[in-house]
C-alpha cells in the first residue's frame, strides 16, 4: 500500500511540474495558463487535466483490452532482419471490432483512408493531434465534437499480421510523440 501512495504522490508530481511548465510556455509566448495544479485532483477520475498536455502519462487507452504489439519509432522488419521500419505510434492488438475511443476531448478535423491503414480518424486536442487508424469502421464526422474515451470508430482484422489491431499517433503539430509515454499505464 505504501508503494502504492509513493508512486501516485511521485505521478501527481510529475503532473505539476508538466502544468508548471505548460504554464511557463504558454506565458512565454503571451498566452494564458492553461491549467491549473488543482485540476489534477478536480478532474474526473483525477486523471485529466484540462490540458492534453498535463494530462501526459495519464491518458486513457484507445482500446478496452489489448497489448502493445509495435512500438513507436524505428522497429527491425518482422522478416527482412537487416531492414527498418518507421513506426509513427504504436500498433494495439485488441479484438476485432473493439471499441476506439478517443484518448481525449477534442474536435474531429480528418476522417480519411490510407492503404494498408484502412479508415482513420485525427483528432485536434489544442496543440495536440491523435490519429487513430486500421478501424473497420468510424462513428463520427468532421467537425465533430468528441469527449475523452467517446467511441470514434471499430477496430479492423488485419489479413497481413492475422489479428485485430489499431494505431496510434500522437502529434505536437508537426513533432511525433512516442504514444506510450501518454497513455496511463496499466
Amino acid at each position: 500500500i505504501q508503494k502504492q501512495k509513493s508512486a501516485e504522490l511521485a505521478k501527481r508530481n510529475s503532473q505539476r511540474l508538466a502544468i508548471k511548465k505548460a504554464n511557463e510556455e504558454a506565458i512565454a509566448q503571451g498566452k494564458k495558463p492553461i491549467a491549473k495544479e488543482e485540476d489534477i485532483e478536480n478532474s474526473p477520475e483525477g486523471i485529466l487535466s484540462n490540458s492534453f498536455m498535463a494530462s501526459k502519462g495519464n491518458l486513457p487507452w484507445p482500446v478496452s483490452r489489448g497489448v502493445v504489439v509495435s512500438n513507436f519509432g524505428r522497429q527491425p522488419h518482422p522478416v527482412a532482419s537487416d531492414l527498418f521500419i518507421e513506426n509513427n505510434g504504436i500498433d494495439i492488438k485488441t479484438a476485432n471490432n473493439a471499441d476506439v475511443m478517443s484518448v481525449y476531448e477534442g474536435k474531429v478535423v480528418k476522417v480519411f483512408e490510407m492503404p494498408s491503414y484502412q479508415n482513420c480518424v485525427m483528432i485536434k486536442h489544442g496543440d495536440f493531434f491523435s490519429v487513430y487508424s486500421h478501424l473497420s469502421n468510424v462513428q463520427v464526422a468532421i467537425g465533430s465534437e468528441v469527449r475523452a474515451k467517446q467511441v470514434i470508430g471499430k477496430c479492423a482484422f488485419s489479413e497481413d499480421q492475422g489479428y485485430a489491431m489499431t494505431n496510434l499517433q500522437i502529434w505536437h503539430y508537426q513533432v511525433k510523440q512516442n504514444p506510450s509515454s501518454w497513455l496511463k499505464a496499466r
